[in-house]
This record gives C-alpha cells, sequence and structure tokens, in this order.
C-alpha cells in the first residue's frame, strides 16, 4: 500500500514527502518530477507546448505506474486526482493525506518558485530586455475555490499552515 500526499499547490507535499518517506524508511516518489523526467521538460513546458489535457493525461500514466510499484510515499500534484479514475487508483492502492493550509501560507510557498505552476499566474522574473508579458494562469485563490469541495472530499486532512514540516 502507498501513502498519497495531495493538495493545493505549496502545501508542502514534496517537502514533507521526503520527510515522512524517511521516516517510514520507503521510498519517495514526487509524481511531478516523474512526468518532467520522462517528458524531459519541465511541466510548465509541457503546459505551454502541448496543453493541460496532455499533461493530465501523462499524470495519470505516470500515477498508473507508480501505484504498480513497490509500497511508497508518492507526492501528487494539486489536480492530479481531479479525474475520478485517478482518485479511484489512488483510493485502491493506498491511503490519501490530503494537506490544507490557509492562502496566505501558500501563497508565501508559491512566491518561492515563481513561474513554475502554469495554473496559477505567478510570473518568472522578469527579463529587462523581454516584452513584457500578461500574467497566465488564475490566482491561487480562484483555484482554492474552484478546487475547495474537492480537497474537503477526502477523509484524511492535514493542516499545514504555517507549520515547519
Amino acid at each position: 500500500m502507498h501513502l498519497f500526499l495531495y493538495g493545493p499547490p505549496g502545501s508542502g507535499k514534496s517537502t514533507i514527502g521526503r520527510l515522512l518517506a524517511e521516516r517510514l524508511q520507503l521510498p519517495f516518489l514526487d509524481l511531478d518530477a516523474r512526468i518532467e523526467a520522462a517528458a524531459g521538460m519541465p511541466i510548465r513546458d509541457i503546459f505551454a507546448t502541448a496543453g493541460e489535457p496532455a499533461f493530465r493525461q501523462r499524470e495519470a500514466d505516470a500515477l498508473r505506474e507508480a501505484a504498480a510499484g513497490r509500497p511508497s510515499v508518492i507526492g501528487l500534484g494539486g489536480g492530479a486526482l481531479l479525474r475520478p479514475e485517478n482518485r479511484a487508483l489512488a483510493e485502491a492502492t493506498g491511503t490519501i493525506l490530503c494537506f490544507e493550509a490557509d492562502l496566505a501560507t501558500l501563497e508565501r510557498r508559491v512566491a518561492r518558485a515563481p513561474g513554475t505552476r502554469p495554473l496559477l499566474n505567478t510570473a518568472a522574473p522578469a527579463d529587462p530586455a523581454a516584452p513584457a508579458q500578461p500574467p497566465k494562469g488564475k490566482p491561487l485563490a480562484q483555484l482554492l475555490a474552484e478546487r475547495q469541495t474537492h480537497y474537503g472530499s477526502f477523509p484524511h486532512r492535514v493542516t499545514v499552515s504555517d507549520r515547519p514540516p
């Protein structure tokens, strides 16, 4: 059985996942990192070149592969379980811990890596020589509002606001 870590962007799935895996003496798999390695490019570039549906298919494929492997702690992207079939697979092969944090905490954490989350309108540091680009994605508050019911539907939730890993 696996332990799946899920929740909104910036909730600490990768950071906590590594620590938890070490304590449980299990491997840690970061699903987004696996997708990037297989694609040979960052997720933001997958979104830019192939679009969100293609990314979501890669995500579903990576989840199936990870779920078929040996017991692990698996960090999932913030939308990985939006597809009912992905959620059903995770529930059938392990336990899902859904991380929750307040908006201010998430915004602070997401701001540490601008431009890396394609669904959010966080911009990478501007190149003064490049033409101005409009912000992409949507505000984190909007994404959270859209997914509030979804994230709240998981029975095992952990509050991670302003708490050290």
